[in-house]
């Protein structure tokens, strides 16, 4: 039995979705559900292309009863992903990779929730690097705690004055943060 666009249109209704901007995105868990709904024996097979340097490229495969043919090819969705450009791929850029490729392959063969082919996690991620989230790397954060004790000044007031707060940002500082904090220091 193949699955018919009715099927696919009646689970992107059951699809939830969550607002980003102006558009509705689903979330990549909600698109996976929604593919084991239609398809239970359904295969979803990732593949890393590419993990060196820092750079993360990952490929899904989305397979599926059609046509009396089981595990048919039914799409493929890539995704790249820098280590370090965001605040989750400073930990897990593998995983998220990964979530991205599967995300847009079920978005490949309809199951978008009525929305975008990209996914929740991939519209919002994008955003972050355009807002310019990237973290400061440990080579910037020692460089920014030197030049400020060679000059005298407290890290601390620094970390302050650009919105830096520990409690908050277990992550670290953000590049502009830390871009910001320097200013100051080099001023000084």
């Amino acid at each position: 039995m193949s699955i018919t666009y009715n099927a696919i249109e009646k689970v992107n209704t059951e699809i939830k979705t969550l607002a980003l901007g102006k558009k509705e995105y689903a979330e990549v868990a909600e698109r996976v559900k929604a593919f084991r709904k239609l398809y239970p024996d359904g295969l979803i097979d990732t593949h890393i292309i590419k993990n060196d340097d820092g750079l993360i490229i990952v490929r899904a495969e989305i397979y599926g009863h059609y046509e009396n043919i089981p595990h048919s090819h039914l799409a493929t969705g890539h995704a790249m992903e820098r280590e370090g450009t965001s605040n989750i791929n400073r930990f897990n850029a593998l995983e998220n990779c990964e979530t991205s490729a599967v995300g847009r392959a079920l978005g490949f063969i309809g199951l978008t929730g009525g929305g975008s082919i990209a996914s929740y996690e991939e519209v919002a991620n994008a955003k972050l690097k355009q807002e310019g989230a990237k973290l400061a790397t440990t080579t910037e954060k020692a460089g920014l705690i030197a030049s400020a004790n060679a000059k005298g000044l407290s890290v601390d007031e620094i970390l302050k004055a650009v919105g830096f707060n520990r409690d908050i940002q277990p992550e670290g500082m953000t590049a502009e943060q830390y871009g910001k904090a320097m200013k100051i220091i080099n001023e000084a």
